[in-house]
């Protein structure tokens, strides 16, 4: 039975397109919403008790800066950056991840959203709005737009190494094809065959055909008779 032939999926570039902008605008969504809320809500500085106690509490905190504060005086550079890579990941996920799983563009849209939500902050308030501060460990004060960058980043390498396995896996054997002209010197060929007094010499013929088949005819004259 001929062996079939592995099924592929095709990169759909308009669903690709369609779940990228969806989850873009679902998140961007609940970033602005939430830190105009506990921005408007709060005192800056003001700390609540969470929905989990001893998991986070809620801080607000205008960071001008990056992560621990760093580059505190750079929020306009900041802004820049983020706004460029935010470009860069969107233009790569919907034009030129040509094989991405519809999970990589899922984890990429994430990270366009943070990135791109982060940077309007930089550019219209001079700070980021950050609010989730976890309780149990040292950790900067963050925000949704933090958790779509570190989950989506998080999530879109381990779905490129999955896919990168799979592929591997299903890419065919190839196998060795001989060309029986290269292994048989046999055109034309004779092969005679002597035979005792009083029967026939016979000369055998073999010719390789086009198709690599090797036909062998025998021809000659009887001498003596039987």
């Amino acid at each position: 039975m001929a062996e079939q032939p592995a099924k592929t999926t095709r990169w759909n570039p308009a669903a690709n397109a369609v779940l990228f902008c969806a989850l873009f605008a679902v998140w961007e969504i609940l970033d602005r919403v939430s830190k105009s809320y506990f921005d408007s809500t709060m005192t800056l500085g003001q700390t609540i008790s969470g929905p989990v106690p001893g998991l986070f509490t809620f801080t607000l905190v205008h960071n001008t800066g990056g992560a621990w504060g760093m580059l505190s005086s750079a929020t306009f550079f900041l802004g820049v950056f983020s706004l460029v890579v935010s470009i860069a990941i969107a233009v790569f996920a919907l034009r030129y991840n040509t094989g991405a799983t519809w999970l990589e563009t899922a984890a990429l849209a994430l990270v366009v959203a943070g990135g791109f939500g982060n940077a309007v902050d930089r550019f219209a308030l001079g700070y980021v709005v950050d609010f989730i501060n976890f309780s149990f460990v040292d950790f900067p004060v963050f925000n949704i737009a933090d958790i779509g960058v570190t989950v989506g980043m998080a999530v879109f390498f381990v779905a490129l190494l999955v896919r990168t396995l799979k592929e591997s896996k299903a890419k065919p054997t190839p196998k060795a094809v001989v060309d029986a002209s290269d292994t048989l010197d046999i055109s034309p060929m004779s092969l005679r065959r002597e035979e005792s007094a009083g029967e026939s010499n016979a000369e055998v013929v073999g010719i390789l055909t086009d198709g690599g088949i090797m036909r062998i005819e025998e021809s000659g004259s009887a001498e003596g008779g039987r």
